[in-house]
């Protein structure tokens, strides 16, 4: 059963925090890309997260 995921992960290419975006319900292919040290350009794409990977 495929779920969709709750969060996009998300890496400053500046500090190299990471960020979990939390996904629109509505629209995904809206969800803004957040902003830590730079602009939106500074963060690249790692993948997605679902909230029950977390739950073990």
């Amino acid at each position: 059963m495929a779920t969709s995921p709750s969060h996009y992960k998300y890496q400053c290419r500046i500090c190299q925090k990471e960020h979990l975006q939390p996904v629109l319900a509505d629209a995904p292919e809206k969800t803004p890309i957040p902003r830590c040290c730079g602009g939106d350009r500074d963060m690249a794409y790692k993948g997605h997260h679902n909230e029950t990977q977390d739950q073990e």
